[in-house]
């Protein structure tokens, strides 16, 4: 007794009883029909069984994320952190804090933290099949909420003056933890 399995239309080597479908069986992921034929010792074959669908995927290829030159986002600041192409959605990370977004850029504010520091962004892609990538090499952001406080100026002397006077001006301002 031996067993002809066959991926849609393809024969398959495997011609015993069982078969092992792994995802990196298939070079492109989607849904394909597994059947098997049965021959008995004197070589008859069946009749083609009923075909069973299996969504199958190879894992995909891990995303990378562009550079982003400026890395300091303070308050309302924004950056925008671009994945490669190739998913059908994205799997942001920022540390170990998963973000909503699964599209393939994520704008980030400094305000989208509570403590300012460096931040590092990660992502993964995943294909229609749900099978998702391995991480990308992180990014790393420094993110503060807050900005200083806006400064003021003082003069010392009138702001109106001719040729042979001066002023000095001063500048201060409230310090923040930023």
């Amino acid at each position: 007794t031996s067993y002809t399995w066959k991926r849609n239309t393809t024969l398959l080597t495997d011609t015993t009883s069982t078969l092992l479908v792994k995802g990196n069986d298939v070079l492109t992921a989607g849904t394909y029909n597994y059947s098997v034929i049965l021959e008995n010792a004197f070589g008859c074959l069946s009749d083609e069984s009923v075909a069973i669908a299996l969504k199958v995927s190879p894992k995909p290829s891990t995303p990378t994320i562009s550079p982003i030159t400026k890395t300091l986002v303070c308050g309302t600041d924004t950056r925008t952190i671009t994945a490669s192409s190739g998913g059908a959605s994205y799997i942001w990370y920022r540390g170990d804090k998963l973000l909503k977004s699964t599209s393939s850029a994520i704008t980030v504010t400094g305000r989208d933290t509570t403590v300012g520091g460096n931040y590092t962004f990660t992502v993964a892609l995943q294909n229609s099949v749900g099978c998702a990538s391995d991480y990308s090499t992180g990014i790393t952001l420094q993110l503060f909420p807050t900005v200083p406080s806006k400064p003021t100026i003082s003069a010392s002397d009138k702001t109106t003056f001719c040729d042979g006077k001066s002023v000095i001006l001063t500048s201060s301002y409230i310090s923040s933890s930023n």
